[in-house]
Protein backbone atom coordinates (compact mmCIF):
# COMPACT_ATOMS: atom_id res chain seq x y z
CA UNK A 1 0.00 0.00 0.00
CA UNK A 2 1.24 3.58 -0.69
CA UNK A 3 2.46 5.14 2.29
CA UNK A 4 1.41 8.68 1.13
CA UNK A 5 -2.11 8.32 3.36
CA UNK A 6 0.13 6.96 6.34
CA UNK A 7 2.41 10.29 6.28
CA UNK A 8 -0.07 12.65 5.62
CA UNK A 9 -2.54 11.70 8.57
CA UNK A 10 -2.42 13.58 11.80
CA UNK A 11 -1.45 12.05 15.00
CA UNK A 12 -5.94 11.66 15.55
CA UNK A 13 -6.09 9.25 12.33
CA UNK A 14 -3.34 7.29 13.62
CA UNK A 15 -4.80 7.20 16.91
CA UNK A 16 -8.07 5.56 15.39
CA UNK A 17 -6.50 3.44 13.12
CA UNK A 18 -4.08 1.82 16.26
CA UNK A 19 -6.78 1.16 18.09
CA UNK A 20 -8.83 -0.44 14.95
CA UNK A 21 -5.40 -2.44 14.14
CA UNK A 22 -5.94 -3.10 17.93
CA UNK A 23 -9.03 -4.54 17.42
CA UNK A 24 -8.59 -6.38 14.41
CA UNK A 25 -5.34 -8.37 15.98
CA UNK A 26 -7.23 -9.35 19.14
CA UNK A 27 -10.11 -11.16 17.10
CA UNK A 28 -7.35 -13.00 14.94
CA UNK A 29 -5.84 -13.90 18.61
CA UNK A 30 -8.55 -15.22 19.54
CA UNK A 31 -9.43 -17.19 16.45
CA UNK A 32 -6.60 -18.79 17.11
CA UNK A 33 -6.62 -19.89 20.60
CA UNK A 34 -9.90 -21.49 19.40
CA UNK A 35 -12.66 -19.67 19.74
CA UNK A 36 -16.00 -19.52 17.79
CA UNK A 37 -15.29 -16.71 14.81
CA UNK A 38 -18.90 -15.77 15.87
CA UNK A 39 -17.97 -15.51 19.64
CA UNK A 40 -14.60 -13.83 19.02
CA UNK A 41 -15.88 -11.31 17.21
CA UNK A 42 -18.19 -10.44 19.72
CA UNK A 43 -15.34 -10.82 22.37
CA UNK A 44 -12.80 -7.84 20.49
CA UNK A 45 -16.01 -6.02 19.85
CA UNK A 46 -17.29 -5.79 23.39
CA UNK A 47 -13.69 -4.95 24.43
CA UNK A 48 -12.60 -2.61 21.67
CA UNK A 49 -16.29 -0.84 22.48
CA UNK A 50 -17.40 -0.67 19.16
CA UNK A 51 -20.28 -2.91 16.99
CA UNK A 52 -19.97 -5.97 15.75
CA UNK A 53 -20.57 -4.93 12.24
CA UNK A 54 -17.65 -2.11 12.43
CA UNK A 55 -15.18 -4.88 13.41
CA UNK A 56 -15.99 -6.41 10.54
CA UNK A 57 -15.45 -3.71 8.24
CA UNK A 58 -12.03 -2.96 9.95
CA UNK A 59 -11.32 -6.73 9.70
CA UNK A 60 -12.24 -6.62 5.56
CA UNK A 61 -10.27 -3.25 5.19
CA UNK A 62 -7.60 -4.73 6.49
CA UNK A 63 -7.45 -8.27 4.54
CA UNK A 64 -4.63 -8.90 2.28
CA UNK A 65 -2.52 -6.34 3.82
CA UNK A 66 0.77 -6.99 5.71
CA UNK A 67 2.91 -4.90 8.42
CA UNK A 68 2.48 -1.29 7.81
CA UNK A 69 0.44 -1.68 4.97
CA UNK A 70 -2.39 -3.31 7.21
CA UNK A 71 -2.56 0.00 9.72
CA UNK A 72 -2.13 2.15 6.37
CA UNK A 73 -5.50 0.19 5.61
CA UNK A 74 -7.92 1.40 8.52
CA UNK A 75 -6.94 5.17 8.53
CA UNK A 76 -9.75 7.36 8.05
CA UNK A 77 -11.42 7.69 4.67
CA UNK A 78 -10.12 11.25 3.01
CA UNK A 79 -12.89 13.84 3.93
CA UNK A 80 -14.29 13.07 7.31
CA UNK A 81 -13.57 15.73 9.94
CA UNK A 82 -15.09 18.55 7.50
CA UNK A 83 -15.62 21.68 9.64
CA UNK A 84 -19.13 22.17 10.85
CA UNK A 85 -20.65 25.76 11.31
CA UNK A 86 -20.91 26.21 15.17
CA UNK A 87 -24.70 27.71 15.70
CA UNK A 88 -23.28 29.17 19.17
CA UNK A 89 -21.41 31.55 16.74
CA UNK A 90 -23.97 32.64 14.88
CA UNK A 91 -25.59 36.36 15.90
CA UNK A 92 -29.60 35.96 16.37
CA UNK A 93 -30.30 37.63 13.03
CA UNK A 94 -28.37 34.83 11.17
CA UNK A 95 -30.57 31.94 13.16
CA UNK A 96 -33.45 33.63 12.23
CA UNK A 97 -32.98 34.35 8.50
CA UNK A 98 -31.55 30.33 8.24
CA UNK A 99 -34.83 29.67 9.93
CA UNK A 100 -37.34 31.41 7.73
Amino acid sequence: MDPGPWLQATDHQRARAAKRLRAVERFDELVLAGLARRRAEFVASREANVSRSALAGWRKRARGQVGPGRLAALLDAPGRGRKRRQWKELGADELWTLWC
